[in-house]
């Protein structure tokens, strides 16, 4: 102390103060000392410890006063001048050299001290600000320091000290340099002089949601006063606002500093989304609403792209490959589904490898739920479709749901009550295993298309030809031959088709005769033909998703030997040549 009072009359005045109980002169005082020559560790270690005992003993403390204590102890960590003295002092007083890494302990309990100490006394947010600041200021310290008016040398400070002391220019001019670096990590320390410090340290002591909450809002608060409606975060100050370049040094004198601190600030904003999606899936027990949100969140920020493919190249499909291997297969389609794969860059093959993915794992639960006992063919459905979706050039997962769809129409055949069968439903799903079938490019794959296609076709002919009996059987007889004649499209030449649109045929011209066969009862001849002619699909269902879908066929009507079955087919023709002979003469 003899040393400081000998050059600087106001220290020495401070400590008679503080020993008549007079602090806030002494404050005042050392203050002023401290301005005289801000380099000088020993007024700065007076002032800094002065300053703290004022705010943590229950004396009121201003924002600025904060700042100012915060500033100056960072200084002093930053300060190696100041260990130096430390380490020298400390040998004098064991009689002993003190080794580095014992320094080096010393300071950074220090600092854990007092992060605990402005936690405790004026919470967490200037803690933070705490770990800011002495961040920054040992990266000044690296960079040689700024100079001060009144400091005999260059001063290691953080943006607190530097705002204090009024050190604009110098400020930018360190600022500068950093963003001008081709190295990405001393680009990013720069965002320690702006709005934007805040949330890279929330972000580097792993606390990304409180780094978004950062980020929501690094506007000032005359923007935010006058701000019309609240957008997308980050919200920014507006173009020319007058407060920007004091709260953003670093962005303030740049080229086109207001848009290189957007996309800094989205940058860090599509970052933390991303690390809460890696922490909502990280632990056995998934999150995967939650990374849903952040990721859809992170990809609708402007550039974005290339943190997004990192992120699931690094994260996204190696946690997939582990579910799977664990037996996780429901998790790992989960994840997959959660990614936002709908806005991926066209051709992008890190997205092409997550959508093949999904598609592959889509594809193989699709055949499990269809395999099942009973079959779950709803959900089988839905799997396959998406599979096919997003793989539309895989044959596996084109040629399941396929299977599958003709399988599921197979058991809508009511085959002991085929009038009651729910043809449309068949229908539909047959001529929907038509149109993937279709839209295969092929890729190698014609011969078994053309089998599909076959398939699909005499299912088709063969659910017509049944639904328009079944018109035919309730009197719809113009619904009956419009259904006959596209089996008939389906099944050309067909005999049973054939046979069964001639009776149809036959028995709408029956009522234009009724005034010349009044005798015979039309409604039991229409009956009988429609009877005498009806191809119910018979058989069992074909199973198995590796060998041909195979289609119920009909049992071929054999002519019977029995004398009843020729004289009954001998009547029906004979009333059949009556009713045609009738309608000539008519």
């Amino acid at each position: 102390m003899s040393e400081i009072t000998g050059q600087h009359t106001d220290v020495l005045t401070a400590v008679r103060c503080l020993n008549r109980g007079q602090r806030d002169r002494a404050m005042r005082l050392l203050t002023r000392s401290y301005a005289e020559d801000p380099a000088d560790f020993r007024i700065t270690h007076a002032l800094a410890l002065m300053s703290l005992w004022q705010l943590v003993s229950g004396r009121a403390g201003t924002v600025a006063d904060w700042r100012l204590c915060l500033g100056l102890w960072a200084n002093l960590l930053a300060e190696p001048r100041f260990w130096t003295w430390f380490a020298t002092e400390a040998g004098h007083r064991y009689r002993a050299a003190v080794p580095a890494g014992h320094v080096d302990a010393a300071r950074e309990k220090l600092e854990q001290w007092l992060s605990q100490t402005v936690a405790r006394c004026a919470g967490d947010d200037l803690a933070v600000a705490l770990a800011l600041e002495v961040r920054a200021a040992k990266l000044v310290a690296v960079r040689g320091g700024v100079s001060a008016p009144t400091a005999h040398r260059p001063i290691p400070c953080g943006p607190m000290l530097i705002r204090h002391l009024a050190l604009d220019e110098e400020c930018h001019r360190l600022t500068a340099g950093l963003l001008a670096s081709l190295d990405e990590q001393t680009r990013r320390a720069a965002m320690y002089f702006s709005r934007l410090g805040m949330a890279v340290v929330h972000l580097d002591r792993d606390a990304p949601t409180a780094a978004l909450a950062c980020l929501a809002e690094v506007w000032c608060a005359d923007c935010e006063r006058h701000a019309g409606r609240l957008g997308a975060a980050p919200r920014l100050c507006r173009e020319g606002c007058p407060s920007f370049a004091e709260l953003n040094p670093a962005y303030a004198r740049v080229n086109a500093g207001q848009m290189r601190f957007l996309v800094a600030a989205c940058t860090l904003t599509v970052e933390a989304h991303l690390r809460i999606a890696e922490t909502a899936l990280s632990s056995m027990d998934l999150d995967v609403p939650t990374a849903r949100e952040h990721w859809r969140a992170a990809v609708e920020l402007p550039g974005s792209a290339e943190l997004v493919r990192q992120h699931v190249t690094g994260f996204a499909l190696p946690r997939v490959r582990f579910l799977q291997r664990s037996r996780r297969r429901d998790d790992a389609i989960a994840v997959l589904q959660a990614l936002p794969l709908d806005v991926e860059a066209a051709g992008d093959e890190v997205f092409g490898e997550a959508t093949r993915s999904l598609g592959q794992l889509l594809a193989a639960r699709g055949v499990e739920f269809a395999s099942r006992t009973p079959p779950e063919f709803a959900r089988a459905q839905a799997d396959l479709r998406q599979a096919v979706k997003l793989c539309p050039t895989s044959w596996n997962a084109c040629r399941n749901l396929v299977v599958v769809l003709q399988n599921a129409a197979g058991l809508v055949i009511d085959k002991q009550r085929p009038l009651g069968t729910d043809f449309y439903s068949a229908t539909t799903l047959l001529t929907e295993a038509r149109e993937h079938v279709t839209a295969f490019p092929g890729g190698g794959k014609r011969e078994e298309v053309d089998v599909l296609l076959r398939s699909i076709s005499r299912a088709l002919g063969m659910t017509w030809n049944a639904q328009a009996v079944r018109a035919h059987e309730r009197g719809d007889h113009d619904e009956a031959l419009r259904i006959i004649d596209r089996a008939l499209a389906e099944l050309p030449g067909d005999s049973t088709v054939l046979h069964n649109r001639r009776v149809i045929s036959d028995t709408m011209r029956l009522p234009q005769l009724s005034d010349s066969l009044g005798d015979i009862d039309l409604s039991e001849l229409t009956r009988l033909l429609g009877r005498a002619g009806s191809p119910y699909p018979r058989g069992s269902r074909g199973v198995g998703y590796q060998d041909e879908f195979r289609y119920p066929e009909p049992e071929p009507r054999r002519p019977s030997g029995g004398r009843f079955r020729r004289a009954w087919r001998a009547l029906v023709d004979f009333v059949m040549d009556l009713i045609l002979e009738a309608g000539r003469r008519a």
